[in-house]
């Protein structure tokens, strides 16, 4: 049975918000349930089984090669093709996929993807220039005619890895192992006249691919090889079966003619000079976080101290980090901006955030599950040692909702707790994002 034509699957509407990095989903969650007397015990039961079917899936795909064909939704009526091979990780492998992806509502835009010896290339799209514009957040996507057609990153790069890990079998398992208990098992499906064991993700995700918030469901056969790949948003999807284990995978780089080796439209031209917005000595440090608008109407947000800090994300050759003002009639979530973020390699740890006029109440989270309230005064700028490092943020607002922001996968608390050394140095390095919470 193909992924098109598997009954679990419903297309839904792509609807790709340039702030948000867009939703793309095509999977129904299996709900399970359980005796209430039982409920404890087989909650521990699911949780151990999770771990052990993504510990064995991720070593076989780690040591392995395959093809995924499925397909992306393009709107509620079609889909477009996807397809690939992979061999190994996104670190230390090589793959290659093509696709097609829908950016903030405009025409679909064929897209290249190659990973080779920890460098991520993507073969942009032309687009027009206001068509650019607006999709600023992913330019890795898309360029303009006189650009050089690929783009070049190293697979270490925060937006390189989120985007890459939902087409690399090996870095996807890895990702998600580390949230095993997230997880639930079911047995007895069939696909293509196998066994199949069935594991669905029990909470969002904030970062897969391109896709927020976003769930997974994996498929994985009796040798625990992953066989399907399902990520779930709220109005659309991507879905791939995996097939061909042990097939010859060869990929080649681009010609370097070809390539630009920095993604030029994320370096703006200052209409201004920097001002300070707010300054101050915390925890040691004397620093200043300052703003400047851009030619393309963006605002850059500079942190200057001394010493100073690497940004997960920057957008200059200076160090800031560039954004698109907040809509104030769009998505609440996309009114939290994170402007300042470390990436865990300086002698302290700084998170500076945007607020929406709303928010009553804050609560930082930090690596190891320690929560603390910061005082609600935009932008927030919260200093602190490197370790433990913040990675959630909750948002209360005054109309009784709330927000849950944080690093990488992180979307409550209870994430930030028994991660493995490896998992917090990703989580550190990862870009920070926001979903709604009950």
């Amino acid at each position: 049975m193909s992924v098109r034509d598997d009954g679990k699957m419903r297309a839904g509407m792509l609807s790709f918000r340039v702030a948000r990095a867009g939703a793309l989903s095509l999977v129904v969650l299996s709900v399970m349930t359980a005796c209430s007397s039982n409920s404890a015990r087989r909650a521990a039961v699911k949780r151990t089984a999770a771990q052990q079917e993504l510990e064995a899936a991720f070593l076989k795909a780690k040591s392995t090669s395959g093809r995924i064909t499925g397909t992306v939704a393009l709107d509620p009526r079609h889909r477009a093709p996807i397809s690939g091979r992979w061999s190994g990780d996104l670190e230390h492998g090589r793959g290659a996929l093509t696709a097609h992806f829908v950016v903030d509502g405009l025409a679909p835009v064929a897209v290249e993807l190659r990973w080779l010896d920890g460098t991520l290339y993507t073969r942009r799209a032309i687009v027009s220039a206001d068509s650019r514009t607006k999709a600023r957040a992913i330019s890795f996507l898309v360029r303009g005619a006189a650009e050089k057609p690929w783009l070049k990153l190293s697979t270490t790069n925060a937006y390189a890895a989120a985007f890459g890990q939902a087409f690399a079998p090996a870095t996807l398992l890895t990702h998600l192992r580390n949230r095993a208990a997230a997880f639930t098992v079911e047995r007895g499906e069939r696909i293509a006249g196998r066994s199949v064991t069935h594991l669905t993700s029990q909470a969002t995700l904030p970062v897969i691919g391109l896709w927020i918030p976003s769930s997974v469901d994996l498929w994985t056969d009796s040798t625990h090889r992953l066989v399907r790949v399902a990520v779930m948003a709220p109005n659309g999807g991507v879905s791939y079966d995996v097939s061909d284990y042990g097939t010859a995978v060869s990929v080649t780089a681009p010609a370097a003619t070809d390539v630009a080796t920095s993604n030029e439209p994320a370096s703006p031209d200052l209409t201004e000079p920097y001002t300070i917005v707010k300054s101050g000595a915390s925890n040691g440090v004397t620093w200043a976080l300052e703003t400047a608008r851009t030619t393309d109407g963006r605002e850059c947000w500079l942190w200057k101290a001394t010493p100073g800090i690497t940004q997960v994300i920057s957008d200059r050759p200076d160090g800031a980090r560039c954004i698109v003002p907040a809509d104030l009639s769009g998505d609440v979530t996309d009114r939290v901006q994170f402007v300042v973020a470390d990436n865990g390699a300086g002698p302290y740890s700084v998170l500076g955030v945007l607020l929406p006029s709303n928010a009553t109440l804050l609560k930082l989270g930090l690596i190891g599950g320690k929560l603390q309230a910061i005082p609600v005064v935009s932008p927030v700028v919260w200093v602190g040692p490197t370790s433990p490092h913040p990675a959630y943020l909750g948002v209360q607002l005054a109309d009784g909702s709330s927000l849950s922001c944080g690093a990488g996968a992180v979307s409550s608390p209870s994430d930030l707790v028994d991660l493995s050394a490896d998992a917090v140095q990703r989580l550190v390095r990862s870009p920070w994002a926001c979903v709604t919470s009950s």
